[in-house]
């Protein structure tokens, strides 16, 4: 077997007493895996170039060989070239359905990805979309009330009586914003907090309730006193806070609820806490 300078090999078989000289086309790759298979199997290959370029080209998955031509004399050139035309035609029809093969596997992996991609893109939009809604500050006005509050929240409000107010906030995690206030001057912060810490102990809605002593503490400036508590409810833990603090002669109490200690202190009690707001007396 000897190399030329088209990309080709002379490959001389012996069948019988009759020599056949054959001129293939080849590419390195195959050359080197030629000499690869050789090195491995030097005696199994000998005077058998034929087979061994055959070989090579179907560990490398090519599907056909190039090209034949024989310089053997026409009768016998009949009789040998439809056997190894038949042999390639058959292995270029293989290597046919093997490649629509994996074009159909490429194809229906492309349109999963694709497929997932979409949707990720479209959940990525539907997030962001979400986010700058709920950044989207709203307003809250009542008896004297006004705060800021996130787009995601709804809030209700409540006349207890002539003297006392409430409105109360929810978003869609279940965390909770309550504010309770009145204009009657002596009634006493600490005592709202007690009420609140001891209408959870009691009640049978909650369990496992913990609470700290009332301590000192300040809110948007001015002096407040407040308790930390947790509860179950539901099968569900809630962290929460109840502050109370006098702000223009009125006795407020604020009552932030959600899920996680980190919620809790997180941008929506932040936004609400630091824009809430008494801008009149009764």
């Amino acid at each position: 077997m000897e190399n030329d300078t088209k990309g080709t090999i002379k490959v001389r078989q012996v069948i019988g007493e009759d020599a056949i000289e054959m001129t293939v086309q080849v590419t390195q790759e195959e050359l080197d895996k030629m000499e690869q298979i050789r090195r491995f199997c030097p005696e199994d290959w000998e005077g058998k170039e034929l087979e061994l370029l055959q070989e090579a080209r179907k560990l490398l998955r090519e599907t056909s060989v190039e090209s034949i031509t024989t310089k053997k004399e026409e009768q016998k050139e009949q009789n040998v070239q439809p056997k190894e035309v038949e042999k390639e035609s058959a292995k270029s029809s293989n290597g046919m359905w093997w490649t629509l093969g994996v074009l159909g596997v490429l194809l229906i992996g492309y349109l999963i990805v694709n497929s997932i991609i979409q949707q990720k893109a479209k959940e990525a939009t539907e997030f962001i979309v979400r986010s700058s809604m709920n950044r989207t500050a709203k307003t809250l006005n009542y008896e004297g009330l006004t705060l800021e509050y996130p787009g995601n929240w709804a809030f209700s409000q409540n006349k207890i009586s002539e003297e006392m107010y409430m409105v109360g906030g929810q978003d869609e995690k279940d965390s909770e914003f309550g504010i309770i206030w009145t204009t009657n001057t002596d009634a006493s912060v600490s005592g709202f907090i007690d009420d609140i810490i001891t209408g959870y102990v009691t009640s049978n809605r909650f369990t496992n309730v913990e609470y700290s002593a009332i301590y000192e503490t300040h809110f948007n400036g001015m002096s407040a006193l407040a308790a930390d508590y947790s509860y179950s409810s539901k099968g569900e833990q809630y962290h929460a806070k109840v502050l109370g603090f006098v702000a223009n002669g009125n006795t407020v109490i604020v009552n932030p609820i959600a899920h996680t200690k980190e919620a809790l202190a997180g941008e929506d009690f932040k936004m609400m806490e630091n824009t809430m707001r008494f801008t009149n007396t009764h």
